[in-house]
């Protein structure tokens, strides 16, 4: 198989046993907005939290849009220049990785569709960037469809 396209996006699986720490510095969660108006902006090592009373079997998505997307950029024009390649992960009520997302489809956006919620709660929604490598702007979406 040839290299990736936009037919063919490269796919990275992540090791869940890797700890993926809770941001601490700078993350004040605050709650998550229903159908958009949730802006933050991140700098490089930190992250924003979300939070969202959920129910069991209620199904989200979630989606993070950066303002200026790291897009296929270096790692060095993405840090001079201000672009964000986000990440996404949801935590249960207990703490726990409930789903992660990196990028979504072909963009440096990322997204998590159609999560069924597995119990009544406190949910956090982590806007954070790829290895915590860049910063800037975005705008978070959450919605309901259960």
């Amino acid at each position: 198989m040839a290299g990736p396209s936009d037919d063919h996006p490269e796919v990275f699986f992540l090791n869940r046993t890797a700890p993926i720490t809770p941001p601490t510095a700078g993350a004040e969660p605050q709650p998550a907005s229903l159908g958009g108006g949730n802006e933050g902006e991140i700098a490089i090592g930190e992250a924003d939290v979300w939070t969202y009373e959920g129910k069991t079997g209620e199904v989200i998505s979630v989606a993070m849009m950066a303002d200026n997307p790291a897009g296929k950029t270096s790692q060095e024009q993405r840090q001079e220049q201000g672009l964000l390649d986000t990440m996404l992960v949801v935590r249960a009520p207990d703490g726990s990785i409930l789903a992660l997302n990196d990028d979504f489809g072909v963009s440096t956006n990322s997204s998590i569709e159609d999560l069924e919620l597995p119990a009544d709660g406190l949910y956090q929604i982590e806007a954070r960037s790829w290895g915590s490598q860049t910063g800037g702007g975005y705008t978070l979406v959450l919605s309901t469809t259960g």
